[in-house]
């Protein structure tokens, strides 16, 4: 969905966009990765699944945590992609490239 300019100005119209709340006071919401950009990084990991994680788990640090059984729970993911999930966050854990999501 386009969006003009003026809209990304507006805090409430960025939060609204970002899908967090409007009905709190913004400067005092704790903003979290929710694990769309790292998430990306799994090999053959489609944009559905994707999806469906973050909005099963809300937060990119729930994702990391969560054990192959607790993955598998998420509609589309079946105990070999929870495994591809899991390998390849503690690869790019060891990496590093992590540290500023958890």
């Amino acid at each position: 969905e386009q969006r003009r300019p003026k809209e990304l100005l507006s805090l409430s119209d960025l939060a609204d966009i970002l899908g967090y709340p409007t009905d709190v006071n913004l400067l005092e919401y704790s903003v979290s990765s929710r694990g769309y950009r790292i998430l990306s990084k799994v090999p053959h990991l489609p944009v559905s699944a994707i999806e469906n994680m973050v909005k099963h788990f809300q937060s990119f640090q729930k994702i990391f945590n969560a054990d192959v059984e607790e993955l598998v729970r998420v509609e589309g993911c079946g105990p070999g992609r929870a495994q591809s999930i899991k390998d390849s966050l503690r690869r790019l854990n060891e990496l590093n490239m992590l540290d500023k999501y958890i």
